[in-house]
């Protein structure tokens, strides 16, 4: 006896709409290897329960700040995100072209085929503003005046 293909869509548990299986998470033990109810139900769901059960939903986040803080190291602020933002738009204005490498370190002058030249953002309010530098030079320019 040949065997049947698989359905090419499956009908939600909770909604019951009729939708195509990518619409469902992968759940190996459920029917077709993919869960019962839709990824938007699931979604609608998690948020329900995270808005009535918020301290068990930030529960998972105070543990892994825990792991970073035993490891010694410091969790994100605000700060680090505006920094992020930056070195993102930074990095994407070089694939697009915005933005070019400079050929010598602009402090020390030293030529980039002798050292590798880092991204520096004195501003990070202007990330298009970067200032292209030698390791030992960038390194000196985040190094902390001591009194």
């Amino acid at each position: 006896m040949p065997r049947q293909p698989a359905p090419l869509t499956k009908r939600c548990s909770k909604c019951g709409v009729e939708k195509p299986l990518e619409k469902f998470r992968p759940n190996p033990r459920g029917r077709h290897g993919r869960s019962a109810d839709c990824r938007l139900c699931r979604a609608k769901y998690q948020r329900a329960w995270r808005r009535q059960n918020p301290e068990r939903a930030r529960e998972p986040c105070r543990r892994y700040r825990l792991r970073l803080a035993r490891r010694g190291i410091r969790p994100s602020t605000s700060c680090d995100k505006a920094k992020a933002a930056a070195r993102q738009i930074a990095r994407f204005a070089m694939v697009l072209s915005i933005l070019r490498r400079k050929n010598r370190c602009e402090k020390c002058g030293i030529e980039a085929r002798h050292a590798r030249l880092y991204k520096h953002h004195p501003d990070y309010n202007r990330p298009l503003d970067v200032v292209w530098l030698c390791g030992p030079c960038h390194g000196s320019m985040h190094q902390k005046v001591v009194d």
